[in-house]
């Protein structure tokens, strides 16, 4: 099998050396591969989107949540499995936090007759991923007393300027290296478990200087200078400090003067090892294939959960989806020019001018003049007039149950419906994408959507909510 390339691997933490490997912990690079792993759980939702904040602790969205629970299930295991190679992995204690993933389940807060569907959310608090027995205490500072002595007496007094504790240990963990200045509480441990170590240290961070550090009369571009010099300090010194002492750690804990095979044994090979590599290398191969199988379906999700911003978006996000939509009910869509109609949408010998809007009230009588105005520019460089569409996200702050004033006031139906505008809300469009799935059934919305005058009637999202949150989103006729 081929050698180790990187003696170090990081997640979620960048160390610039040459003989570190950066990565995330949703990354598919395997841990294996490496003799040391340096991992900051703080930093663990980098990749993965987050929605609305609960209970003040992020609160990951649909597709995120899915991703998150394939990763922590997916490195559990490989944490374990790197342990039980005997090799090195460093945890930097993060300060406690909890974060909340969906579970896929859902409640009807409402009534049949009016939904409210609920997404059910379960908890993690960020201990319960660190593979040893640990619980923290919020608690920061930079003086830490060093109780161990041996290699990491060594290790510390090369690299301990680099670090400060975010948190301290509930109670002592394997044995302990650091304690809090002044107190017997750890903040640092090396701790044996699944046949490695784990090695507990304080947040990896440097002090560089701040805005009050700008002496008097001190510039902007002379305190960018100072600022990129400190930070070439670091890269230059800091990083590569560390990884050394880290380096000749491991070798110490290991008890060998590299904790690597050399490469001249692997000539020589154990009873059973041919047999082992050959399983070693179907697995990784058939994991390959399942992390793509894994990434296609989670694009999938993502796609399609990008619907809903029918029903919360503004702007060019919202013009995106609409969009979108309109050509998967078989339109031919084109953006306007700047400062013109928002799209033009043409379906078999039709063509409409469409103003599209995200609003945190109703529509306005400005709205529809404006639409006019696209109308009338078209006339004017077509010499025939197209549709008028108005589509609007009216109060998209609100979760849509909670939507009870009209999206189109009254006063405003008279001009629209004697311009022959059609009004169409944005979640209209959502029920029509998610449930015309049918060319009759796209027919006829789109008859619908081109021969209204006044409010577009019909396609509710309250049906259409209901089938996509139970997973039948596609069995509508």
């Amino acid at each position: 099998m081929p050698s180790v390339k990187t003696k170090i691997l990081t997640l979620n933490h960048v160390l610039r050396d040459e003989r570190v490997l950066n990565s995330t912990y949703a990354s598919s690079h395997s841990l294996l591969q490496h003799e040391i792993v340096v991992w900051d759980p703080q930093e663990i939702l980098d990749d993965y989107g987050e929605g609305s904040p609960y209970k003040n602790a992020p609160c990951l969205t649909d597709s995120s949540s899915v991703a998150f629970l394939n990763d922590l299930k997916r490195r559990t295991l490989e944490f374990r499995d790197f342990l039980g190679l005997g090799r090195l992995l460093v945890v930097l204690v993060p300060p406690p936090m909890s974060l909340f993933y969906a579970t896929g389940e859902s409640r009807n807060d409402g009534t049949a007759a009016k939904p409210r569907m609920i997404r059910i959310v379960s908890d993690l608090e960020i201990d319960q991923v660190i593979p040893v027995d640990i619980e923290l205490v919020r608690g920061s500072g930079e003086e830490m007393r060093l109780v161990a002595s041996g290699p990491f007496s060594s290790f510390w007094r090369a690299a301990g300027d680099q670090f400060y504790f975010a948190a301290y240990f509930k109670k002592p963990v394997g044995s302990t290296l650091l304690t809090m200045a002044g107190t017997d509480r750890p903040v640092g441990a090396l701790v044996q478990a699944h046949g490695g170590t784990v090695l507990l240290l304080p947040q990896l961070g440097y002090f560089l200087p701040s805005a009050e550090d700008i002496a008097a009369g001190e510039d902007a571009d002379d305190y960018d200078e100072k600022y990129e010099a400190a930070q070439a300090e670091i890269d230059q010194r800091y990083n590569g400090q560390f990884v050394d002492s880290l380096i000749e750690l491991h070798k110490e804990l290991s008890g060998t003067a590299d904790g690597s095979l050399p490469e001249w044994t692997e000539g020589y090979q154990l009873p059973g090892e041919p047999g082992a590599i050959a399983k070693a290398i179907g697995a990784q191969e058939k994991l390959a294939v399942a992390q793509r199988e894994l990434e296609k379906a989670q694009a999938e999700l993502v796609a399609l959960q990008r619907h809903k911003l029918l029903v919360t978006g503004t702007g060019q996000a919202l013009e995106t989806q609409v969009h979108d939509a309109l050509v998967e009910l078989g339109c031919t869509v084109e953006e306007g020019e700047p400062r013109r109609t928002d799209r033009i949408v043409r379906w078999r010998d039709k063509t409409a001018v469409m103003e599209i809007k995200g609003l945190t009230k109703s529509a306005k009588e400005s709205n529809a003049a404006q639409l006019e105005k696209w109308v009338s520019e078209y006339i004017e460089e077509h010499e025939t007039a197209p549709k008028a569409i108005l589509a609007v996200n009216a109060w998209r702050e609100l979760p849509l149950s909670d939507r009870k004033e009209p999206a189109f006031p009254p006063q405003m139906l008279r001009y629209s419906a004697g311009r022959e505008h059609c009004l169409a809300e944005t979640s209209q469009i959502l029920a029509a994408a998610l449930t015309c799935k049918t060319k009759a059934a796209k027919t006829a919305f789109l008859n619908t959507l081109f021969d209204t005058s006044g409010v577009l009637e019909g396609y509710g999202w309250e049906t259409v909510l209901t089938r996509f949150v139970s997973g039948a989103a596609e069995d509508a006729p």
